[in-house]
């Protein structure tokens, strides 16, 4: 019976090692989250790309809810960083709390902070767009 537990552990310990592991590697093991607060009037890199490349139409740029990044957007702007050469392995909106304000004109910020998640080597190019060191993370810890 005892044996039977032992392997039964060893097994579980085994696929949650796997598990972590392909996460790391899908990551590309070593990562930082840089983060930047996103500006109002289709002013950010990403929504001028976008708009260049669909006849400047800014009816038709997806908008989110207010202090929210849809999905829609997070393609947008991986697709971006994507053609710059900057691999993103993770898109987040964090929205401001209720209590802070957001103003209405084009140099104030939409009401969230974007946080993408990149390779070590893409901080330099990332800092140009306005994005700033969060944290820094090895092998996924």
């Amino acid at each position: 019976m005892r044996l039977r537990k032992k392997r039964m552990l060893f097994a579980v310990l085994l696929l949650f090692f796997f598990a972590c592991r392909s996460k790391k590697e899908s990551m590309g093991g070593e990562y930082v989250r840089m983060q930047m607060e996103p500006v109002q009037c289709l002013g950010n890199p990403w929504e001028q790309d976008w708009l260049k490349a669909n006849g400047m139409k800014y009816e038709d740029y997806p908008r989110g809810r207010p202090r929210q990044l849809e999905a829609e957007e997070k393609e947008i702007i991986r697709s971006f960083f994507e053609k710059e050469g900057i691999r993103i392995y993770k898109i987040e909106g964090i929205p401001f709390p209720d209590s802070v304000m957001v103003c209405d004109a084009c140099d104030c910020p939409q009401g969230y902070t974007l946080e993408v998640w990149a390779a070590p080597g893409d901080t330099a190019r990332l800092r140009t767009f306005g994005f700033k060191i969060f944290k820094e993370t090895r092998n996924g810890e």
